[in-house]
Parts: C-alpha cells; sequence; structure tokens
C-alpha cells in the first residue's frame, strides 16, 4: 500500500522518520509513490517484505532501515546476519537497487535527503508499482435476485453490528441446532 504521510510508516521511529526525510525533500505528493512493507519472495520462495519500495522510470528501488538491535553483526546471531544477506541478495536478484541506512542516520536527516536526492536525482518521477495488485482473471457475472437480497442483508447486519455466523452441514437441520442451541443457552441462562 502506497504511503501517503508519514504517520502512515511502519512500527519502528526510524522508519518513520525516513518517510517524513523522504516527504519533506520531495514533497508530501510523492508519498503516495511509496510503499510500506512491499511483499516479495526471495531466491528460495521465502515471503519477505521491503521496508519502503518505489518505482521510477529506470527501475525498483528498495530502502531498508536496518535497527542496530535487528541487523548489527556483532548483536545478531550468524543465521540472522546471513539470512539478512539473502534478502539482500534476492532484492537485488530480482532487479532491485537497494539501498540502505542504521536506524541511527535518520538521526541525521540533511544525510539522508542528499544521498536520497544523489540516489533519485531532485525531482524523481514515480510510479506506481503496477505487481502491488494482483491480476484479475475473473469473469464478470450478475447476482441473482436472492444472492442481491442476501448482500442487503449482511451489510444491513453489519450496520447494526451484528455478528454472522456460517455454518457448514444440511440446510434445515442447521437451522434447528442453532435455534434449539440458542433456546438452551436461554433456557439455561435464566433470561
Amino acid at each position: 500500500m502506497a504511503v501517503i504521510q508519514s504517520n502512515r510508516a511502519g512500527d519502528s521511529g526510524a522508519e518513520e522518520k525516513f518517510i517524513q526525510i523522504f516527504c519533506d525533500l520531495f514533497g508530501p505528493e510523492k508519498g503516495q509513490y511509496v510503499y510500506l512493507q512491499y511483499p516479495f519472495l526471495d531466491i528460495y520462495g521465502r515471503h519477505r517484505t521491503i521496508d519502503y519500495a518505489v518505482m521510477t522510470k529506470d527501475g525498483k528501488i528498495a530502502f531498508e532501515i536496518d535497527g542496530e538491535t535487528w541487523h548489527d553483526p556483532s548483536k545478531i546471531s550468524e543465521y540472522k546476519y546471513t539470512d539478512d544477506l539473502c534478502k539482500q541478495n534476492s532484492m537485488v536478484h530480482n532487479g532491485w537497487k537497494v539501498f540502505r541506512w542504521t536506524d541511527s542516520q535518520m538521526n541525521n536527516p540533511d544525510l539522508i535527503k542528499d544521498e536520497l536526492a544523489t540516489f533519485l536525482g531532485m525531482s524523481p518521477r514515480l510510479f506506481l508499482i503496477d505487481d502491488a495488485m494482483p491480476t484479475q482473471n475473473g469473469k464478470v457475472f450478475e447476482l441473482r435476485e436472492h444472492q442481491e437480497e442476501a448482500l442487503e442483508n449482511l451489510a444491513r447486519m453489519r450496520m447494526n453490528n451484528e455478528t454472522i455466523a456460517l455454518v457448514q452441514g444440511k440446510r434445515y437441520k442447521c437451522r434447528e441446532c442453532i435455534r434449539s442451541d440458542q433456546k438452551q443457552k436461554t433456557d439455561s441462562s435464566g433470561l
């Protein structure tokens, strides 16, 4: 999902600072082209996310903000360190340009702005990432009258904060079971 303002940024303060720095440099209107936690598959088919992703005329760009607690080689396990390398190598293999900063670097916004301007230019042309949404292969079909009525009833129930339960089983016996279960609960509670 695209980030419009910094208040839609990630969980870490450093990630929030990054999107604020990005929007300060390029303008808040460019924030709509920044994708937070953009999903991708690594070379082993594992699901991963990129902290921030943008698309330019030159291709896909990934921005990673690395907290020392989770990414400093002297503070993490060897497995975690090699896993971080696998993630970056997978991004590069999949055609991403990758730029990384530590969370402490976010405390120097002028440095980050200078580097962003170097990497993207002062007025980058950003685009929506086309593959952010899956391609739809379905067909359009008309709902029957009873289906339209069911959808209207569901919408009305949601507006009234009523819960909805779908029960698998035979058509009439399920209704009888639910009614009898409700009656038993009512009888046993004394209501």
